[in-house]
């Protein structure tokens, strides 16, 4: 029996705040802050709207409190009284700055790791009307979303896909690492996707053979019976971790989306 490089049932790892390069203190301040500009002011309404906003994601009550503490203590807020017991606070000029460093660092590549998950999804299923417009991952940001998604698969897919679309003509990598530039905004690391179509090679999904044999500059591939019998598994795989990608980062893009930037005064 022959054992594939490739798992295609290996199950997508478990997503979390760390995973998204958040900790949960970068959110507590985040949200604490536009919520002392715009909310009531009190910090145990903030805490009570996260535990809704992120079901699931682990919203520890000691440590939210620790943070309002650390964001008093930095001048970040500024403590107004006391309402029937409860703390009220007010968000100061530096804090307002805080806000806007959090906001430029941590949405925008959230933003664009979800689109990514979006137009993958649309691709497979040709369901959510029209296609998105292609939003660029920035280069420093690829290692990111490679850590959320089995790359090894995305990279499987695309490829079987496009050979079995192409029919009998052949397929480069090169040219399938550039199409997924262009359809998606992110690319795996050229060295690392060429190693991963050898196996899909040395498997039997694919064929391939060199264009002069002599020089052995370009490979050409086509797809093969076991590629093509094994995409199906392939493309559900990937389906499962982008929408898992699609709904747990869009759950915190959708802290950012609720409160955009505070203005400074």
């Amino acid at each position: 029996m022959q054992h594939d490089s490739i798992d295609v049932v290996k199950a997508a790892p478990p997503l979390n705040l760390t995973k998204l390069g958040i900790n949960h203190r970068q959110l507590f301040r985040y949200v604490l802050l536009w919520e002392a500009e715009h909310g009531t002011g009190y910090p145990i309404d903030v805490y009570d709207a996260l535990k809704g906003e992120l079901v699931g994601k682990g919203i520890s009550q000691s440590h939210f409190y620790r943070t309002v503490a650390d964001l008093e203590l930095r001048g970040y807020l500024s403590l107004l009284g006391y309402v029937d017991g409860k703390k009220k606070y007010t968000v100061t000029n530096a804090g307002r700055e805080q806000y806007q460093a959090i906001y430029q660092e941590s949405f925008d590549p959230l933003f664009r790791v979800r689109n990514i998950a979006q137009l993958f999804i649309h691709d497979i299923t040709g369901m959510g009307g029209a296609r998105g417009n292609v939003m660029p991952l920035e280069k420093k940001d690829r290692r990111f979303f490679g850590s959320l998604a089995n790359v090894r698969h995305l990279i499987a897919y695309t490829m079987l896909k496009e050979t079995i679309h192409a029919k009998e003509e052949p397929v480069i990598t090169k040219d399938v690492w550039r199409l997924l530039d262009e359809k998606y905004g992110w690319k795996p690391a050229y060295g690392y996707m060429y190693d991963v179509v050898r196996e899909l090679e040395t498997d039997s999904w694919i064929y391939g053979e060199w264009d002069d044999e002599r020089k052995r500059s370009r490979r050409l591939y086509w797809i093969n019976d076991r590629g093509r019998a094994i995409f199906p598994q392939i493309e559900e795989s990937v389906l499962f971790s982008m929408r898992q990608i699609r709904d747990f980062v869009g759950s915190v893009v959708a802290v950012f989306e609720n409160r955009p930037s505070i203005a400074l005064k």
